[in-house]
């Protein structure tokens, strides 16, 4: 691939990099070389302004010394003799006598200009020199009355420091003497000292920035070139008293400096800076061309830098033609032809990137052919699908319609040709609402429309009277379907023909509700109806009816002969008078039945029709004998506001007339005499129902020791019920309303799951539970004990169950065939309260028994009755004989204890060994 033209602007990236990095450079070595210069003045001005200081307080000590060199003078002419007398003699004659050697000697030899002495009266009495002026005569009598030496500058066509002191004697002031002194050598001094000229100019600045314009020059040294350069300086712009002049190819520093505070007269020293001002300028220089070598340097280097990396980049961007002629392969060999650098850099992360892309691409490229292979399979399945779906659309045993806004039906499958009633394809183009919905739902149908624009879906039922007579059942679900902007909405309705379903639902509810000989109410269905007539204040008259042959048809002649016999009379009390309001099998061969509005009166007369039934009153009745029945009658409201309470009195009226005789009745009444028991019974069965409903059961474990080791051999698991009011209620309270109630079996199954509950968190122990008889009548407990030990992973082996001798002894074959069922999941097995009932010892070798329980009977008066001790110990000799465990119940003392030992009991329970408790002892 031909690389594409570069535009005429073109610029390389590495000439960009070097344009901006050089500008950077300029400009950060330009501000660094002008900085480095800012310094370097700053620097000077600053030792300049310490000079200015150090000038100032060199001329305030200079005129100091000057103050005192006078004032030894002064004093010096004060001390010769007769100077003293002189003054108070007021001799003026006498007195440049005495003065007139030494003056010669100080004004030749110190450079004295004048010198005058006053009496106290300001009169001037003797003097040498010029000066004399009036401010010295003030001065002198400032000084008489201070008595202190006054010193001043005073410039008038030359400037001269004076000097006055006060002349004393005893005490008594007698006149001053002032001594006058040039600035030639204090010039001197400053001018050696500070290494510049020195200039005198008399008068006060009157402006900052021209200090010198209002002043007048006095004196100075150095000659004409400083009269030139201060000439100019006068004119010239001065900062904080010093100005920088150049003259003669030289640069020169001018500082101004006061005197002293108050006095009209300044000095200007006049500095040669050529030196330093030079040498700054050169270090600038310097740095200029030191920061334009390392300028080009810098810039060489980085052009060295960058032409390797750029050339990388110019063999990337070789490389991206190549991607886009998908030779992903010449890409990464070119990579790999090209040698690596030790310090990879950004270049080399875009070379790889580069191979990277190229592998990218390449899968892309492969994902994208699979994606055309599997779009094309996709394809396969949607034609797959599509056929699928007509297939399904066709088959499907529902109604599937599609029909526009309109109505009209623009697609339907064979199901729905099927149940229109008309022949195939007729239906298309017609109104789906009048070939399959009701005249009531075709008039509500336009609103249901319009509220499947919005999504919403539709559900309702229709009847399709069908051409052969028949009327099915349909459930239609209706909504919208999705389209696209612009296109007409269609809708979807989909029929499911349920007529079948509700048959067979009717059906299945029919058998749970009712008797499958009969097709009367079973009891579960009659006393949710009579609890409804009860709720609603309904009075009236129940019966329940028991038939007195029936056992015995059923027994001699089979099965069939009884199921015949209750179908009669099931059809003949549909035919009494009054009807009655419900009907119902309660039992075997116990049915009741509800009269509502019936007195006491008919229905008696109602009970004695049905106490003799002839033959021919039962068209269903195969045989010639008369049917007699037993009825139990209670009346409502009055004798229970409840099924349970209503069923429980007529059970006890029906007990009543049994006791009779066949073919007898009983009202129920009040005041029965057994009317409490009945009571009792109902609300222990109501506490025991709650009780189950709200798990307010619990397990007590009572200890069981071997008595030869002195061990725990096992516990017995005893079942407790816990009152609303929260006290333990022991099981001789309830356990016989569960049993004559049957909520025994119940119990039964929750006492199984508690106990293999509670031995799967305790492995260690053994534990015996209570079985009733009513367990046995069936496979219940097997059943229950067998899925309780797979779900709580329990062995057999660690539990012990125990049943008592009348409950085994009252059905024994089925007893006899659970326990070996039970024993068969590793389950022990024992006889419980044995020696109060039957007690043969032919049960013990037949029953598939381990362990027997001797009754606690027997056991409490044990140390006090022989007789008991000799049944113990022929009954424990007798049990062991058979190879069978023995168990005390009821050791209270350890007397009983020790008796039971010497007898060879194998166990103890009762209170000595542990009482029951909610955790193990």
């Amino acid at each position: 691939m031909t690389p594409p033209l570069r535009p005429r602007n073109f610029l390389s990236i590495r000439w960009k990099i070097l344009l901006l990095a050089g500008f950077v450079l300029c400009v950060t070595g330009g501000l660094f070389v002008w900085q480095q210069y800012r310094i370097e003045l700053r620097q000077f001005d600053q030792a300049q302004a310490e000079g200015q200081v150090r000038a100032q307080e060199l001329v305030q000590r200079l005129f100091k010394l000057q103050a005192d060199r006078l004032q030894m003078q002064a004093l010096m002419f004060a001390g010769l003799p007769n100077v003293r007398q002189d003054l108070i003699d007021r001799q003026q004659g006498s007195l440049e006598r005495d003065l007139e050697g030494l003056w010669s000697e100080l004004n030749m030899g110190q450079g004295l200009l004048a010198v005058s002495i006053y009496d106290n009266h300001q009169q001037r009495l003797a003097g040498w020199g010029e000066y004399g002026s009036a401010q010295q005569s003030r001065m002198a009598i400032a000084a008489e009355r201070q008595e202190r030496p006054l010193s001043w500058l005073e410039c008038a066509q030359q400037c001269a420091y004076q000097l006055v002191t006060p002349i004393s004697y005893r005490g008594e002031t007698l006149g001053a003497i002032a001594v006058t002194g040039n600035l030639e050598n204090i010039i001197l001094d400053l001018r050696q000292l500070i290494g510049a000229e020195v200039a005198v100019f008399a008068g006060k600045p009157q402006r900052t920035t021209t200090p010198l314009s209002g002043m007048s020059l006095l004196s100075f040294s150095g000659g004409t070139a400083t009269q030139e350069l201060l000439n100019t300086a006068i004119h010239r712009s001065w900062q904080k008293g010093q100005v920088q002049l150049g003259l003669d190819n030289r640069i020169h520093q001018l500082m101004l400096v006061p005197v002293s505070d108050g006095l009209q007269a300044h000095l200007v020293f006049a500095t040669d800076v050529t030196t330093q001002v030079r040498a700054i300028r050169a270090a600038a220089r310097r740095s200029f061309w030191l920061g334009c070598v390392a300028l080009l340097l810098g810039l060489v280097l980085l052009y060295a830098m960058l032409r390797p990396t750029m050339r990388r980049l110019q063999h990337v961007t070789g490389l991206l033609p190549l991607l886009g002629e998908e030779r992903f392969e010449d890409v990464r060999k070119s990579y790999r032809a090209r040698p690596r650098g030790r310090f990879p850099d950004e270049a080399d992360e875009l070379e790889s990137l580069a191979v990277i892309l190229s592998s990218r691409l390449e899968g892309l490229r492969t994902e994208s052919r699979e994606h055309l292979h599997d779009l094309a399979a996709q394809a396969n399945q949607l034609e797959r699908e599509r056929d699928l779906f007509y297939s399904l659309f066709n088959t499907a045993p529902v109604l599937i319609l599609t029909y526009g806004r309109d109505r009209r039906i623009r697609m339907a499958n064979a199901t729905a040709h099927e149940l229109s009633g008309q022949s195939s394809g007729s239906i298309l183009g017609q109104d789906f609402a009048d070939i399959f919905l009701d005249t009531w739902q075709r008039n509500g149908y336009p609103q249901e429309l319009a509220g499947m624009m919005s999504g919403n879906v539709y559900h309702g039922e229709s009847n399709r009277l069908q051409p052969d007579g028949t009327v099915r059942d349909i459930v239609w679900f209706h909504t919208r379907l999705a389209h696209e902007a612009g296109e007409t909405p269609a809708y979807l309705s989909v029929g499911m023909d349920v007529t079948e379903h509700r048959q067979t639902k009717h059906q299945l509810h029919k058998l749970s509700e009712c008797d499958a000989v009969t097709g009367l109410l079973n009891r579960r269905a009659f006393k949710r109806e009579l609890d409804a007539l009860l709720t609603v204040g309904e009075q009236g008259t129940m019966l329940v009816c028991d038939l007195d042959q029936f056992k015995v048809v059923n027994e001699a002649e089979g099965h069939e002969a009884g199921d015949a016999l209750l179908q009669a009379f099931a059809a003949y009390v549909e035919t009494l008078t009054p009807t009655p309001r419900l009907m119902a099998r309660l039992g075997s061969d116990e049915f009741a039945l509800v009269f509502s509005e019936l007195n006491s009166t008919d229905a008696i007369a109602l009970a004695r029709q049905l106490n003799h039934i002839q033959p021919q009153q039962m068209a269903r009745l195969q045989t010639a004998q008369a049917l007699s029945t037993c009825v139990g009658m209670v009346q409502f409201p009055m004798h229970g506001q409840d099924a349970d309470t209503l069923l429980g009195s007529a059970q006890f009226a029906l007990l009543q007339a049994q006791d009779k005789g066949h073919g007898s009745w009983h009202l129920y009444s009040a005041d029965d005499p057994q009317r409490d028991s009945m009571g009792k019974r109902a609300h222990w069965k109501r506490e025991v129902e709650r009780a189950l409903e709200d798990g307010r059961l619990v397990l007590h474990f009572q200890p069981i020791r071997n008595i030869a080791k002195g061990t725990i051999s096992h516990y017995e698991a005893l079942l407790r019920l816990v009152g609303e009011d929260g006290k333990l209620v022991m099981p001789g309270d309830f356990i016989e309303a569960a049993e004559s109630t049957g909520l025994i079996r119940r119990v039964d199954r929750w006492v199984i799951e508690a106990v293999v509950a509670f031995a799967a968190g305790r492995p260690e122990f053994k534990v015996a539970l209570n079985l009733s008889g009513r367990s046995f009548d069936d496979d219940l407990a097997f059943e229950t004990m067998k899925a309780a030990l797979k779900r709580h992973g329990v062995k057999g082996k660690n539990l012990q169950l125990e049943i008592t001798e009348t409950a085994a002894l009252a059905n024994m074959s089925k007893a006899t065939r659970v326990m070996a069922q039970l024993r068969g999941l590793g389950c022990a097995f024992g006889l419980d309260d044995f020696g109060v009932g039957y007690s043969s010892f032919q049960y013990l070798k037949e029953l598939p028994i381990d362990f027997v329980k001797i009754d606690g009977s027997f056991i409490r008066g044990l140390t006090s009755n022989a007789d008991d001790v000799m049944f113990v110990r022929a009954l424990n000799n007798a049990v062991q004989g058979y190879g069978k465990t023995t168990v005390a119940e009821f050791v209270e003392d350890e007397a009983t204890l020790a008796l039971l030992r010497e007898i060879g009991v194998d166990c103890a329970q009762g209170y000595l060994i542990g009482r029951p408790a909610a955790t193990l002892i």
